[in-house]
């Protein structure tokens, strides 16, 4: 919130603990229009330090998570598709460690009709093998995208 304070001063700053389904429908339901919401999650942590290497043995295992394993969950962050979303991770756990906040951040999106690609895009997508290179067997992806 500090942070929030600086870059925003005379702003109204609310900071909302978002950890269900029913927590996000509520900010989301409750969000004023003329709110800027930042909603944050990493999303899949891979490798042995996480339980989680479902991919072949490779030193590319990031190109794995990037071209394959992400793409369709980031393309429906970018489609604002919130039950899609929610339903990969419902399948799949790893692909987001904090779902909700983004499944809020989604549910405010689509309620504010921004959808379309013009509205809603990447800005930018990495791991942290890219920060952390010797090791190269467990990373953490991060994507920023903007809604607009």
């Amino acid at each position: 919130k500090k942070e929030l304070e600086e870059w925003f001063p005379g702003a109204v700053h609310t900071v909302k603990k978002i950890n269900s389904l029913q927590s996000a429908k509520d900010a989301a339901d409750n969000c004023p229009e003329d709110a800027l919401v930042i909603g944050t999650t990493d999303l899949g942590h891979y490798g042995p330090n996480y339980r989680h290497t479902p991919w072949a043995d490779s030193a590319d295992v990031h190109l794995w998570n990037k071209k394959q394993h992400e793409k369709a969950f980031t393309n429906a962050i970018l489609k604002v598709q919130p039950d899609v979303v929610k339903n990969m991770v419902e399948i799949d756990h790893h692909l987001a460690c904090g779902p909700y906040s983004l499944y809020a951040l989604l549910l405010i999106a689509r309620s504010r009709n921004m959808i379309g690609h013009k509205q809603c895009y990447i800005d930018s997508r990495d791991n942290s093998i890219n920060v952390f290179p010797k090791d190269n067997k467990n990373f953490v992806s991060y994507v920023s995208a903007t809604f607009s």
